[in-house]
């Protein structure tokens, strides 16, 4: 029988790395818009989804036309103002044994994946996407079947990169 003692020594929370001194890299601008065009899509589903249902009553087609207009518009600022809060805080960071993303306006969220949890990658690239440039890095980890981290907004190339050297790394450490 083993005569260890089990020990967990509390740590001074001062000594710890100070995550704010990270240097994210941006997500590329042409990403913003492909936000954009996504608000617009959903706006104008829930716009025609709303008016189909109102177009059995003339005159409730008549008041959403009036009403719809305003409150489309408005929506469309509030949710491009939004996405412009949202999208200058999104940024990625490759370190040696991780890959952080943080997100968010109201809510912010930092990710950190460490390389030895990860089992694979994906770079992916939508129609949208491709037209603007842009693609996704999808981080996959052990005991997960949908992707654990993903990164939308990232230059082809860099994505392409960023894989190679994540799987790179992944097999160095098996």
């Amino acid at each position: 029988m083993s005569s260890k003692l089990f020990v967990n020594n509390q740590i001074d929370i001062s000594e710890l790395p100070d995550i704010s001194k990270i240097s994210y890299t941006k997500l590329k601008n042409s990403y913003k818009t492909v936000m954009n065009i996504r608000t617009v899509i959903f706006l104008l589903l829930l716009c025609v989804a709303v008016g189909f249902t109102l177009y059995v009553n003339t005159l409730l087609t008549i008041v959403f036309l009036y009403v719809a207009a305003p409150v489309f518009i408005t929506l469309l600022l509030l949710f491009t103002i939004i996405n412009s809060k949202v999208f200058s805080y999104m940024g990625y960071a490759v370190r040696d044994n991780d890959i952080l993303f943080r997100k968010g306006f109201i809510w912010k969220k930092t990710v950190a994946v460490p390389f030895n949890r990860i089992q694979h990658l994906e770079v992916k690239q939508g129609i949208l996407s491709k037209m603007f440039g842009v693609s996704t890095v999808v981080v996959f980890t052990a005991g997960g079947n949908m992707g654990d981290l993903t990164i939308p907004g990232i230059n082809p190339d860099e994505s392409e990169k960023i894989r190679a050297f994540v799987m790179d790394k992944i097999s160095k450490n098996e």
